[in-house]
């Protein structure tokens, strides 16, 4: 979940799930035509009639995060702590390396998707991010993960009240005004312009930023976290990522800037 991006502001949910192949995974190269071992997908997997239980579910091929964990530890003696660690370590770079194209909106938040594969090392790869993830409830793990996912974001943005009579009556004389267009008189356009400031104000009159323009590794940005989300930025590791990211472009721009003289 991300609050803000200029200054960054993350969290991950504690509560994930685990996507598990319905037949045993080989090497062999006959197989990769087998959708069913080297694709995880639900909507795949439950196309597998064979692996159906009595209640008509695909027989463990979902997991909780917490049950996937207690398995890796048990079964092969992971040490699950150091794991999570560099799960979230991906993930954070991953959102560190564009932060700066995303606008910054006080009143927008983003919920993200992060497909991470875990290979025979036990290392974490990044496969995909997923922008507004499926909320669907499909099996009894996403009622339980999703609701109480959907809960605790809402009461982590805390979003602000305001008059929704009054935002609906704009709108209204916005739909009046027609689609927008340089063209039009000038008097119409001064209309607009009131409309967009009324709108501005009902929406950030009650907003106020929960983040301090020098964000410190132990700063607290919000009085109420939900218990099921831990912060990644701002904090100690979002700082030195950030500050890398920023030598690293510093660089590749002056080495640009020294290839356009030499061409001149």
């Amino acid at each position: 979940l991300v609050t803000s991006f200029q200054p960054l502001e993350v969290y991950i949910y504690k509560k994930g799930f685990s996507r598990l192949a319905s037949k045993k995974y080989t090497r062999d190269l006959k197989s990769l035509d087998d959708a069913y071992i080297h694709i995880t997908n639900s909507s795949i997997q439950t196309e597998n009639k064979r692996n159906e239980n009595k209640r008509g579910s695909v027989h463990k091929c979902k997991l909780t995060l917490k049950e996937t964990l207690t398995l890796l530890q048990r079964a092969y003696n992971v040490d699950t702590v150091e794991l999570l660690d560099k799960i979230h370590k991906v993930l954070l770079a991953a959102i560190v390396s564009m932060n700066h194209v995303v606008s910054s909106n006080p009143n927008c938040f983003e919920l993200f998707g992060f497909d991470v594969l875990i290979d025979d090392k036990f290392k974490p790869w990044l496969i995909e991010v997923n922008s507004s993830p499926s909320l669907k409830i499909e099996s009894l793990i996403d009622f339980q993960i999703k609701r109480s996912l959907i809960r605790d974001v809402l009461r982590l943005i805390d979003p602000c009240l305001y008059d929704r009579k009054k935002l609906a009556s704009l709108f209204l004389r916005r739909m009046k005004t027609g689609q927008w267009s340089q063209s039009m008189p000038r008097s119409t356009l001064e209309l607009r312009q009131q409309i967009n400031d009324e709108l501005q104000q009902i929406l950030t009159a009650n907003f106020k930023s929960e983040l301090s323009d020098n964000i410190t590794g132990d700063h607290q940005s919000r009085e109420i976290v939900p218990e099921d989300f831990v912060r990644l930025a701002p904090s100690p590791l979002s700082k030195r990522l950030l500050s890398v990211k920023e030598k690293i472009e510093a660089t590749i721009t002056d080495r640009l800037n020294d290839e356009d003289k030499r061409c001149r």
